[in-house]
């Protein structure tokens, strides 16, 4: 086992006052930035109370231009410069209930840079906002994503929509009039899933869909034909096209043929495939592509974010590195490129630094600070988060992130917080600032977040690993990790607390019930605690496939099923036990921690802490319960890992 920290850099921690719980549960000043194509506007949004807003900067002048909101409670998921003076907005909605915090509504609004021309150009529009001020076309019961913004066609987008819910209509793209809402049919799919990929100049090249069964399929659409080239369930993999290359070549992302997925050379005509980049131990992430839609690089995360350049001699690529350079030990991000490729907006990011927002001059190497995503942080109040690496008692290889107060030893063990991500298949945890890390570290804890098998980004079989495994070798491999940090001398084995939300607090549960002795407390936020009910319960099973991924992902039998479950083996958790729910969740109903709850209580152990607010979904999102939920959970870490844990110990019993 392997802990990848500099220990020696680290010094003696100075008292300092504490950084408020809200200046890490709050929501960012400033989430978007992007500049339009020919470099004469930025537009930027800002979350302000309830309301999210799109503002429209004039950068020679910086002056306002423009400001609008889309309705309280609504966010803005998205959004492009169509032309040099249109925008197209994705909007996302604070619903309780659906998903964390804000879902998309499928719906593409456009307005001018001015405000002038507004319109809900695609979807449903009926939610109050934006859409009760402008023009709305044809309603339609779809989701869609902008696919290519077709600069050579100004007044057009590419779109693939998807229907909403149970419908059976399969996925369509369509050329969007960015003006009048029209929609041109351009390619039918053969799933509900379906979605669609263009060539670099943007004609719909390839359909890929999901059956029942979760089986992927890559179909190749030619003038003469459309072509099934790559087709596999999660364990086989399929071959994934990501951009054009040229001459019927296009780059693409195969997991097939190696274990973590390689980037090839391929030719969907003939089959050919030529590998131009392979790590051994994670898989390809985001790609960078130039103003022309020509690939440059593509990342992975093996422990820091890194990045293979395809095209390392390209203006963009040589910036690219240049940037990273100049803030060593943070990470570079293109959100937006004018249409010469002249200037760019870049968000630079890093664990002890929030977002910053630079414009960047790429002809003369200048570089402007525009806008701090969170001003009231700074580097002081950060806490530095390193990764690890450790081989579990089967031999499995996980990887994770230790995030510890500034300036501790190893002299002195300290109180830990095991923080689950939630997902679990094929989400994992990156090395970069996280709040919830900061915020438990900025009270004296070390983090210990793992990416159990199960996680994605450590290729297929890995993803693979966690299917029908829940509560057994994906626990284990948590609970691997949490001896690991005591024997090294990290954590101090009287403090160990484990928290969650959704899948991580099925996992903080399940911990206690599965390793009485270890942890002294656990916090379920939107858990799952029955697996019987997760297959009857919710909106995943609602849907066909939802349900066979359910069976596939935690399993049918029943007797395996309850093995499993916190809710049925109540009885033999030891540990403090906090559940947060929201009442309006429809992925984990409010009837998972109830019956919890039930379950403590007839095993003699109620739930100390039963936080649950009425209004809020899977996962809290107005600014005040946020900061309520965390301050109690504060309160609760604190009372069963301060000095007088024994004490505590023996009054729970």
């Amino acid at each position: 086992m392997r802990l990848m920290l500099t220990v020696a850099a680290l010094c003696s921690v100075g008292v300092a006052a504490l950084p408020p719980v809200d200046h890490f549960t709050r929501y960012p000043d400033y989430e978007q930035a992007r500049i339009s194509p020919t470099g004469k506007y930025l537009a930027v949004t800002t979350k302000m109370d309830d309301f999210e807003y799109l503002t429209v900067i004039e950068l020679a002048r910086n002056q306002i231009l423009y400001r609008t909101h889309f309705g309280k409670n609504w966010d803005i998921a998205d959004f492009h410069w169509a032309t040099a003076e249109r925008i197209l907005v994705q909007p996302a909605v604070r619903i309780p209930g659906r998903t964390d915090f804000s879902f998309l509504t499928g719906e593409i609004y456009g307005l001018n840079a001015d405000g002038g021309d507004a319109a809900v150009l695609f979807g449903y529009g009926d939610r109050g906002g934006l859409a009760a001020r402008v023009g709305r076309t044809k309603r339609t019961r779809a989701f869609a994503e902008i696919l290519h913004m077709l600069p050579d066609q100004p007044r057009h987008v590419l779109i693939g929509t998807t229907p909403f819910g149970a419908s059976l209509r399969p996925g369509r793209a369509y050329r969007l009039n960015i003006r009048s809402g029209q929609l041109d049919l351009v390619a039918n799919g053969r799933y509900p899933t379906s979605r669609f990929v263009a060539d670099r100049g943007g004609e719909v090249r390839f359909e890929i869909g999901e059956t029942d069964d979760n089986v992927t399929e890559v179909y190749y659409r030619r003038p003469e034909g459309t072509d099934l080239v790559s087709s596999g369930p999660v364990d086989k993999g399929v071959v994934t096209p990501l951009a054009e290359l040229g001459d019927g070549w296009f780059y693409a992302v195969d997991n097939v043929a190696t274990e973590t997925s390689s980037l090839v050379r391929w030719h969907p005509g003939t089959g050919e495939k030529e590998t131009l980049f392979h790590e051994p131990t994670v898989d390809i992430g985001a790609a960078i592509v130039d103003a022309d839609n020509r690939l440059i690089a593509v990342r992975y995360d093996k422990h820091y974010p890194d990045y293979h350049y395809v095209e390392p001699d390209s203006k963009l690529a040589i910036a690219h590195r240049r940037i990273r350079a100049a803030f060593p030990g943070e990470d570079v991000r293109f959100t937006s490129l004018t249409s010469d490729g002249a200037s760019a907006v870049v968000v630079v990011y890093g664990d002890l630094t929030p977002a910053t927002f630079y414009l960047v001059e790429l002809e003369n190497n200048r570089v402007v600070e525009l806008l701090q995503a969170r001003p009231w942080l700074s580097t002081k109040d950060l806490n530095p988060m390193e990764p690890v690496e450790l081989t579990t008692r089967d031999g499995t290889v996980v990887h994770g992130y230790l995030t510890t107060p500034a300036g501790w030893t190893q002299a002195d063990p300290l109180p830990m917080i095991v923080l689950v991500h939630g997902g679990p298949h094929g989400v994992r945890d990156y090395w970069g600032f996280d709040y919830e890390a900061q915020l438990f570290a900025s009270r004296g804890y070390a983090v210990l977040q793992v990416n159990f098998r199960g996680s994605g980004g450590y290729g297929r079989q890995f993803l693979h690993a966690g299917y029908g495994r829940w509560g057994r070798e994906m626990q284990d491999d948590v609970t691997d990790a949490t001896r690991w940090a005591v024997s090294a001398g990290i954590a101090d084995p009287d403090r160990l607390c484990i928290y969650g939300g959704s899948y991580g607090g099925y996992a903080a549960l399940t911990g206690a019930f599965r390793e009485p002795d270890l942890y002294r407390c656990a916090v379920g936020y939107v858990g799952v605690y029955d697996l019987e009910m997760a297959l009857s319960k919710g909106d995943i099973p609602r849907l066909r496939r939802g349900l066979n991924y359910l069976k596939a992902a935690v399993g049918e039998d029943t007797s395996e099923l309850r093995a499993r479950s916190p809710a049925h083996n109540a009885e033999r958790i030891e540990a403090a036990v906090m559940l947060v729910h929201g009442g309006q969740d429809t992925r984990v109903p409010l009837a998972q921690a109830k019956a919890m709850r039930r379950a403590l209580r007839a095993a003699g152990r109620p739930v100390e802490v039963w936080h649950v607010e009425s209004m809020e979904g899977h996962g809290f999102g107005q600014r005040e319960n946020r900061r309520e939920m965390y301050t109690k959970m504060l309160a609760f870490f604190d009372r069963h890992t301060g000095p007088d844990v024994e004490a505590a110990r023996n009054q729970r019993r």
